[in-house]
Formats: C-alpha cells, sequence, structure tokens
C-alpha cells in the first residue's frame, strides 16, 4: 500500500482536496492499488505484460480492469466503501458499512456477541460492534478485542488463530501491546482509543489512532489488520472461526469532514457556553488559557461547572476580569451543590438549586416578568452539573429531580409556571457514564421514583422528547467533551433542547490540539489551552429565536 498523501496523514489537520482535484486523486489511487494487485497475483502479471506487448489471444483490457476491480471490491478484507464516521455513539452513519464479521443478534439472545464493522478514515481505525446483554463498555465487562496490526500469525500473541500485537480489555481500561522486545501494558493515551456511548448499551463504536506508537514501535506497521473480538462472560467470539476478520486500510479518504468556524451564523443568535472547570477557575497558570478560550467563544450566556472553591462575587469578578469585549451588564446567579456560576447577558428571573445541577429562567426579550411574556421572551434554562462516576443513585435521583422540575414548570404544578412555547435547554456536565436511563430520564422524561418525584412526562411541548444536539469537534470527527487519565475520551457534557420551539445554529466542541496553526492564530488561541484550563471541553450552542407568529 502506497502512503497516505500529505492531506490525509493522520495528526495534520488538513482537509482533502475536492472536486476535480479530489476525483483524480481517487482515479490515481484506484489505478495504483490495481496495478499493486497485478503486481501480487502471477496469473495477472503474466496478462499484464501480455496486454503492454499486444499479443493476440489474451484477455481484453477491459475484462483485465473488470477482474481487478472485483478482487479489490469484494475480495476479503477489501477496503470498505468510503463513509464520513463521526465517533458520537450514534450509529446511522455506518449504513455505508458492510459488516466485515458476526450476525445480527436475535432479540431474544441472553448473551453473545453479534455483527463486527471495520473502516478507516485519516485518523483512525474505525470499529463498531453489538453485544448482549446490555453492559457498559468503561467497567464490569468480559470484552476484548485483539488486533494482528502486522497480519503475521506468528507474531505476537496468539489469540483465536491469529498473532495479535494489540488486546485491549474494555473492563480493565488497559491493554497489552507486544512489542519486539515483550509484552507491555498500555493505556488508552498510548493507543490513542476513543469510545462511545459511555452510558450502557448494545452498541459501541472505537477509534484507535492510525499513527500511534508503543515502545518506539508503530501499532499500525503494515495496511492489513485481523481482528478478533471476545467475551470473556459468555465465551462468544466475532468471527467464529480462527484466523480473525480481515480488514485492509483503504487509502481513499472518506467525503471530506467540513471544519466548523466558531463564527455565529447570525448576530441575533443566542450563544450559550458550558464549560467544566473542575474547581480551577482561579488557578493563576490557567488564567490565559481560559481567558482566550472565553473570549474566543464570546458567549451571551455562561455555565461554569464545579466552582465550589470560589465565592460567587469572587467568581463573578474574576470571570469579567477576563473578558476583553462583550456585553455592558451582566447578570450573575450561582446554583447547586456543584456550584455553577451563570454569567448571562440577560436578565435572570429566577434560579433554583436542583441537586448539584440548577435552574434558572431568563428573560430574552422586553416582555417584563414570567407572568405577561411572550414565550420566546424567556428560556428556561438547565444547569447540569449531575453527580459524577460511581455515584449512579444519586445520578439517577438528581435527573428524576429535574425531568419533574420541567414538568411541573410547564403546567404551573410547581413554585412557578411557564408560557406555553417557552424554549428549553439542559446544558452542562451530565455525567453520564452509567445506566442509560439517566440519559433517557433527561430527554424524554422518565421519572423511574415517581413515588417521590411524581409521574414522568415528554418535556417538550409537541409531546415529543427533547432534542440531543451531539456537537463534534471542529476539526476532528469525534464529539467528546472529556478527556483524562483513567478512562478514554467520552461525551460527558450535553445540549438537550426543545427543538418544538427552538432552533440551533452553530455548535460545537472546542479541542485546542486538533486545530490547524492558521486556525489557532486566526482564532487567537494556543495549541495547549483547551488541555491547561481542564480535562472537559468547552462546549457550545447558538439559538435561533422563533418569532412568536410561529408558536
Amino acid at each position: 500500500m502506497a502512503p497516505l498523501p500529505r492531506q490525509f496523514s493522520p495528526g495534520h489537520g488538513l482537509t482533502p482536496p475536492t472536486g476535480r482535484r479530489y476525483g483524480r486523486w481517487q482515479c490515481a489511487v484506484r489505478r495504483s492499488q490495481c496495478a499493486g494487485v497485478l503486481r501480487r497475483i502471477p496469473a495477472l502479471r503474466t496478462t499484464r505484460h501480455a496486454l503492454r506487448t499486444r499479443r493476440r489471444g489474451h484477455m481484453p483490457r477491459l475484462l483485465l480492469v473488470l477482474l481487478c476491480c472485483t478482487v479489490m471490491a469484494c475480495g476479503e478484507g477489501a477496503p470498505q466503501a468510503s463513509a464520513r464516521i463521526v465517533l458520537d455513539g450514534r450509529f446511522a452513519d455506518w449504513d455505508a458499512v458492510t459488516p466485515i464479521a458476526g450476525d445480527a443478534l436475535d432479540p431474544g439472545t441472553v448473551a453473545g456477541l453479534g455483527r463486527l464493522w471495520v473502516t478507516n478514515d485519516e485518523y483512525s481505525l474505525l470499529v463498531r460492534f453489538e453485544v448482549m446483554p446490555e453492559l457498559s463498555l468503561q467497567a464490569d465487562n468480559g470484552l476484548e478485542l485483539c488486533l494482528d496490526t502486522d497480519n503475521d500469525a506468528t507474531t505476537g500473541r496468539s489469540v483465536h488463530g491469529i498473532g495479535a500485537e494489540l488486546c485491549w480489555r474494555f473492563g480493565d481500561r488497559r491493554g497489552t501491546f507486544v512489542s519486539a522486545t515483550g509484552e507491555i501494558e498500555v493505556e488508552h493515551q498510548d493507543v490513542g482509543l476513543v469510545t462511545a456511548p459511555t452510558v450502557t448499551g448494545t452498541d459501541f463504536e472505537i477509534g484507535l489512532a492510525l499513527d500511534a506508537e508503543s515502545a518506539g514501535e508503530p501499532l499500525f506497521p503494515g495496511d492489513t489488520v485481523r481482528l478478533v473480538l471476545r467475551d470473556g462472560a459468555s465465551g462468544a467470539v466475532v468471527p467464529a472461526a480462527p484466523g480473525g476478520a480481515r480488514y485492509i486500510l483503504s487509502e481513499a479518504p472518506p467525503p471530506p469532514l467540513v471544519p466548523i468556524d466558531i463564527a455565529r451564523y447570525d448576530a441575533s443568535h443566542v450563544r450559550l457556553l458550558s464549560y467544566n472547570l473542575n474547581n480551577h477557575l482561579t488557578d493563576p497558570e490557567r488564567r490565559t488559557a481560559l481567558a482566550r478560550i472565553l473570549n474566543a467563544v464570546d458567549a451571551d450566556v455562561i455555565l461554569l461547572q464545579e466552582v465550589q472553591d470560589t465565592p460567587t462575587e469572587e467568581a463573578v469578578a474574576y470571570v469579567l476580569a477576563l473578558l476583553d469585549r462583550g456585553h455592558d451588564t451582566w447578570y450573575t446567579a450561582k446554583v447547586g451543590g456543584e456550584s455553577t456560576v451563570i454569567l448571562s447577558s440577560f436578565p435572570i428571573l429566577r434560579a433554583d438549586s436542583l441537586g448539584d445541577s440548577g435552574g434558572v429562567l431568563l428573560r430574552l426579550g422586553e416582555g417584563g416578568g414570567s407572568g405577561g411574556s411572550e414565550p420566546q421572551d424567556l428560556l428556561l434554562l438547565i444547569a447540569l452539573s449531575l453527580p459524577c462516576c460511581d455515584e449512579s443513585q444519586r445520578r439517577a435521583a438528581e435527573a428524576d429531580l429535574i425531568a419533574g422540575y420541567v414538568r411541573d414548570a410547564k403546567s404551573g404544578a410547581g413554585e412557578f409556571g411557564i408560557p406555553q412555547g417557552t424554549p428549553i435547554v439542559l446544558m452542562g456536565d451530565a455525567n453520564l457514564v452509567g445506566l442509560v436511563q439517566d440519559r433517557r430520564t433527561l430527554q424524554y422524561g422518565e421519572i423511574v421514583d415517581t413515588v417521590t418525584h411524581g409521574p414522568g412526562a415528554l418535556p417538550d411541548w409537541d409531546g415529543t422528547p427533547l432534542a440531543d444536539l451531539v456537537p463534534r469537534l471542529t476539526h476532528r470527527p469525534q464529539a467528546f467533551t472529556w478527556h483524562g487519565e483513567d478512562f478514554p475520551p467520552g461525551r460527558l457534557d450535553y445540549v438537550f433542547y426543545s427543538d418544538a420551539t427552538l432552533d440551533i445554529g452553530n455548535r460545537f466542541v472546542l479541542h485546542t490540539p486538533s486545530l490547524p496553526q492558521e486556525t489557532l492564530e486566526d482564532w487567537r488561541l494556543a495549541v495547549e489551552d483547551t488541555d491547561v484550563v481542564t480535562d472537559h471541553l468547552p462546549v457550545v450552542a447558538d439559538l435561533i429565536l422563533r418569532a412568536n407568529s410561529e408558536q
């Protein structure tokens, strides 16, 4: 396999050529690949030579080309058709990729493994797989993915007929890499692992960096990989036959990833920023980086989670001192046990603590108080900051509390009511790392503890769930919002919104290490900024307020 052109080399952050140039490049790659097939098959080499010399009696050139293309397109482990996969925990973009092993799981399956998909882009080897029963990919499972990355069964660890250079144990969040000098334990940072979703499920997708190295050796030294997925709990293995599922890395790039500019689409859009600072707000070593990020984003409403260690007035004064432009007046509040500081260029009519999270009612227009305002003059904003990590019971209880708060605000059964059609947004650090039910409670209003919090209710005004925005990184096909040492990067920060009453303009996750230098300069950022400030990433959504007549 010829080396990737520089435009598609991992880590460069450059966009592929488009239009005719892209088409010519694809054709050149295909011709090169076809020639490579001919060189590797003796019978075809002879025929190719015969065609050169125009000897009579050999197959026509068209037939040879068709045979070559058949070998490339239909052969075992042939590169998949180009498809742009975004690692975001949603799977519709995999429809263009054909499974290379396994069978669809029967609904009655108690335990086992289903289908296995593999493809790649310019950054990562991308793998999707199905499993039963529902589980968390990050803990308490026996799943192991083994890869023979040099396509040599005599090297690496012997696993089901392959010689695996890497075996990743998802439940342990660790892996074993077999180098020339022996086995070494590796972590997710060593192999560039990204996984989705972070909640329980039966369908998962992961990415492994194509340019990853361990012990000074490349993880992917060649163009052919064999994969084995096995489940220690059920004993299931995919593929069932020894030898692994063979995949050839594709040189053909997927559809171009369009970089996201951080500018608003329109000046009238209301920009929300959510940023978990992990109690590092006033750390002097992070001050400059935080200032650059806040000024680049230039939000109208700022939600800063985990500011417990800084008094409200001090926190507000500190943030305002970092802003070199913005609004003449800022309204502020501090809500929740996790101490979310809210700075709003719009008046805050009320603020309520909801466990570690909080709810605020903002007046976006000129309608006055909540009693007589038009719906589009208001915004019910839930600042999410749910309990972290192993605190699953507290997280579930807080999700129930939030769902009940939204239900009562809509019906007027609580301490206050909002006019029908008032936009609703839930935004912030949801810490959704356990049961998928917590996400369903927030999005669908499915209250679990109905004795304490009352009956569930679909939260949008048209009797549907809230929409899940899922913004991605501006320059990478990934949607993680948190990265740390103990777990692979994942999406912990969410934006749910009432799409019956609200539209979204620009949306993105800011990750400065993946930005090209020119973009960093244009946005007045430094490559290390988001790494310096905290382990979460800034999440941005621009709200488009509909005219009252459209309600």
